[in-house]
């Protein structure tokens, strides 16, 4: 892998916003991003104890967690590795609390995935 690849790591359990963000990232010109999919949190907390990953795609609702505390059991596990929250779940207090808590952005599934 080149050093110039950038590495993400996509926490997300739907195969069609896996399919999607995939190929919404094949899109981007001038990039190359190397992307490993884990379907549960504890899975993805896995792959940041053994791998360096540039940023973590994480979705809020997960087979083993749900809301905020996926989040926060992220953080607490790779502080320092920048987080996108990409989620379902559309709640202004939600956003903001995981703005406060340290996600770099918080994004509304409805809102990236249509385009709106």
């Amino acid at each position: 892998m080149n050093n110039d690849t950038i590495k993400i790591l996509l926490i997300e359990d739907n195969p069609t916003d896996v399919y999607l963000i995939r190929d919404m990232l094949k899109q981007v010109n001038g990039e190359t991003f190397s992307i490993e999919n884990s379907e549960r949190l504890e899975e993805g907390l896995t792959g940041l104890s053994k791998e360096k990953f540039h940023v973590v795609l994480l979705d809020l609702i997960l087979p083993d967690s749900e809301g905020l505390q996926t989040f926060e059991k992220l953080k607490l596990s790779a502080p320092n590795v920048p987080v996108i929250i990409m989620t379902g779940i559309s709640d202004e207090s939600t956003a903001i609390e995981a703005m406060k808590k340290g996600a770099q952005d918080y994004l509304e599934r409805g809102r990236w995935t249509t385009g709106c």
